[in-house]
């Protein structure tokens, strides 16, 4: 989903526009791509067209937050004053869009369960933010890139909002134990932040000979659903709902080179 709305943002922008995309994880980032095998993209992707606009894509994966935080700090537009112009940190024009893939995964190292917190989370869309606020425009009248991000996890992953005291060796008794702190749920900290929340699901349909129970894959077919509810104020009620079928190869390439 990421690659396909980036490629759709640029088909339809001028020219020389681009698009900044950060993903949590290199190797789940490939995987996906070998999991998701979209035929769409394997067809498009040899067409000249659509390369071309893959080119304008600037990827980044960070592999660490503090990795995703010296990158967002370090990015700038390009500019006359320059010094160098072709660092890596440089981004030829203010992107149209920045893209934010699956940072959950930063949280998923269960030794680390305790030690990150919720305002660690926000932090990451946090930074993006400010970034992309920091970078100037060539003209008044250019708008701001539009910030938009993909979790699979965002509407289960919990944090807690302060981090688990440690008790003092000295005062603490037999009996006594902390109390874990209270968890909360990441979406209900991050939708402030966009005006659109989308929820994608996959639709359980019958086989086509009528037997069988309910699957969401029928004959390598996928259908799925999309609910997007706009979060701002007296905009709650707005809410649309699409609904479309992927066809994916059924040869799985097993790894990418």
């Amino acid at each position: 989903m990421p690659l396909q709305l980036c490629l759709s943002v640029l088909r339809d922008a001028p020219p020389g526009e681009r698009v900044l995309l950060l993903s949590s994880s290199l190797y789940d980032w490939r995987e996906a791509l070998v999991q998701l095998n979209d035929q769409f993209l394997d067809d498009a992707c040899g067409n000249s067209n659509a390369a071309h606009l893959l080119s304008r894509i600037d990827v980044f994966h960070p592999p660490t937050r503090k990795h995703w935080k010296l990158l967002l700090s370090a990015l700038r537009v390009i500019s006359c004053g320059d010094p160098d112009p072709t660092s890596a940190y440089v981004l030829p024009c203010l992107p149209a869009m920045i893209v934010l893939c699956e940072p959950s995964h930063y949280f998923s190292d269960e030794d680390r369960k305790g030690a990150d917190v919720l305002s660690d989370y926000v932090a990451l869309i946090t930074d993006a933010l400010a970034a992309s606020r920091s970078w100037p425009r060539h003209a008044d009248g250019d708008a701001r890139p539009s910030l938009v991000l993909f979790d699979s996890l965002l509407d289960i992953l919990e944090l807690p909002i302060i981090r688990q005291a440690q008790p003092h060796a000295g005062l603490q008794t037999r009996d006594q134990s902390l109390k874990p702190p209270r968890q909360e749920g990441v979406l209900r900290a991050t939708e402030k932040y966009f005006d659109w929340i989308c929820t994608i699901d996959t639709i359980a349909t019958t086989p086509s000979d009528g037997a069988g129970e309910l699957s969401d894959d029928v004959d390598g077919d996928t259908r799925y659903r999309i609910q997007m509810q706009c979060t701002r104020p007296g905009r709650e009620d707005d809410v649309v709902d699409w609904s479309w079928t992927e066809s994916r190869h059924h040869d799985l390439p097993t790894a990418l080179p």
